[in-house]
């Protein structure tokens, strides 16, 4: 969690009006920005409908990965899918680097950096004092300068295979070298080394505070050493001399007063500051900003996913095929489901999942609650995190990515449709196929499911023969075990219950329908019939 621990900013607020962009520079060389980390290409994603991120339990897992980092508006980057193969290869690469701890940790200096800054900035712009304003931005710029070199030597001891942070890391040191850069550090250093050098003395008296230059450097340490040898007489070794300084930041009235005064008798130094202010308000490249939002997005995914690692779930980046081929994975989960099992010290059932080339429909059977809905689940988050281009929850994948990623989930029979649910079924099978492209993911629960056997049979194979002309994807989870038969493009998967006592193994299989329902193994199991419910 300690991505959320650094980002301390105030959840209301947005990356986009945040002192970061408040204080960019108002003409900046965008020949010296790095690209993009997210969106290297001009192309627009495809942003994906509320209820499939709901049929997918990914509307809650996003809620609790964002959770804390709202400043960034996250959301549009784990909800839209980019339409581009290369940029989905660039971002695996970059997550890649990114997953390894030694590369990680220069850009987490970098985010905690530009972090510490936009603090610094809050806190001046809420100061009453104009030194106090001053004050803290300069400090903001130390910071951002010291760290800015601080990230560029660590940065030179990682090892990057990807093209983005390559980049970054080029942009950085070109940054870090820049004539305005290295003048801007210069005078912040030159101005801090001053205000350092101010050594004064406050004097409580009754109900007055007289505020003085100290006499000397040596005079002040005298009074140190003075007091430390009464505190001795006492056996109070520990105790310390508390000396007052200009950095001490105004947050009462009193300090402001003191502020004002330290103004007169020091007024080069304060004068020094001032004329800093006024020449360094604006000091920002215009490219900090976004692309810290760019790298919290990957820290937020992979920080999740580290988590899954240390229950013992795989991950895995996803090996891409650039169009049809054979898609395989392995030990794949519900990625919600053990988001809230791991806090709970469990994990979920693993399973698994393979079509060959010429293999497009795979239909689900069996029982009811032997986790058919759950593997559907899985196998769309499997295809939508390969999709955005992040480590999937398998250990082994080798995927083609969709172009897009669409749910028919069954549901209740409302009173207040103006059609009816089977209707409603029809109306949304025939939209979402009607502008699939080659190669989308369709996940289809318990559709049909409100009409007769023979009806449910005729639609069902109307649904396989379309998704077929169309080479849609498609799983379809269906008590109509006719559906599974073997046809061209089709294969059967089961969902698995021991044959004696019914227990629900909560793993999948291709194999054939067991011909067996809920209701006959209900009533083996109270008696009503004798024998298995085979027989």
């Amino acid at each position: 969690m300690y991505l959320r621990e650094m980002i301390r900013r105030d959840p209301s607020t947005s990356w986009m009006t945040s002192q970061l962009v408040s204080h960019q520079l108002a003409e900046s060389d965008d020949s010296k920005a790095p690209e993009s980390l997210v969106n290297p290409t001009a192309g627009i994603g495809r942003a994906i409908d509320d209820f499939v991120l709901t049929d997918l339990a990914l509307d809650r897992l996003f809620a609790a990965i964002t959770k804390g980092l709202e400043p960034f508006d996250l959301l549009p980057y784990f909800t839209t899918l980019p339409q581009n193969f290369t940029t989905i290869r660039y971002r695996q690469d970059i997550a890649s680097d990114l997953l390894v701890a030694d590369n990680r940790l220069p850009i987490l200096t970098f985010c905690e950096c530009l972090e510490r800054v936009e603090l610094l900035l809050a806190a001046a712009e809420q100061a009453r004092q104009p030194s106090g304003r001053e004050r803290w931005l300069l400090d903001a710029v130390l910071t951002y300068t010291r760290g800015i070199e601080s990230v560029v030597t660590h940065l030179g001891a990682a090892s990057w295979s990807s093209a983005g942070l390559q980049g970054l890391q080029d942009a950085l040191v070109m940054l870090s070298q820049a004539n305005d850069f290295l003048q801007l550090s210069r005078d912040a250093e030159s101005v801090a080394s001053e205000l350092e050098s101010i050594d004064y003395h406050l004097l409580l008296e009754d109900n007055a505070i007289t505020v003085a230059p100290s006499e000397d450097g040596a005079r002040a340490g005298g009074y140190r050493d003075h007091l430390l040898s009464l505190f001795a007489r006492f056996g109070d070794n520990s105790a310390q001399v508390i000396s007052a300084s200009p950095t001490r930041r105004s947050s009462t009235h009193i300090d402001d007063r003191i502020l004002v005064i330290l103004g007169r008798i020091f007024p080069d130094q304060f004068a020094d500051l001032t004329a800093f202010s006024n020449t360094h308000q604006t000091f920002l490249p215009t490219w900090v900003a976004s692309i810290e939002r760019e790298l919290v997005f990957y820290l937020a995914w992979i920080e999740e996913i580290l988590a899954l690692e240390g229950a013992g779930l795989p991950w895995v980046v996803p090996k891409l095929n650039r169009g049809a081929g054979q898609e395989h994975a392995e030990q794949i989960y519900d990625l919600g489901l053990a988001h809230d099992l791991v806090r709970n010290h469990t994990v979920p059932v693993t399973n698994q999942w393979h079509l060959d080339n010429d293999e497009l429909i795979a239909v689900v059977t069996g029982p009811n609650n032997g986790g058919k809905t759950t593997y559907t689940r899985s196998i769309g988050q499997l295809y939508f995190m390969t999709a955005l281009g992040l480590p999937v929850g398998a250990s082994v994948a080798q995927l083609t990515p969709p172009p897009s990623v669409t749910t028919i989930f069954s549901e209740h029979e409302a009173t207040d449709r103006v059609t009816g649910r089977l209707e409603e079924e029809i109306i949304n099978l025939q939209h979402c196929l009607r502008d699939a492209q080659p190669q989308a993911l369709l996940l289809a629960n318990e559709v049909f499911s409100s009409t007769s056997v023979d009806d449910a049979v005729t639609l069902g194979r109307l649904l396989i023969e379309r998704c077929q002309q169309k080479q849609v994807r498609c799983i379809i989870v269906t008590f109509v075990e006719a559906l599974a038969a073997p046809a061209p493009a089709v294969v059967s998967l089961v969902a698995l219950s021991d044959e004696t006592t019914l227990e629900r193994s909560f793993r999948l299989e291709r194999r054939p329908p067991q011909g067996r329902a809920l209701a006959l193994e209900l009533a083996a199991q109270y008696g009503l019939i004798g024998g298995a419910p085979n027989d």
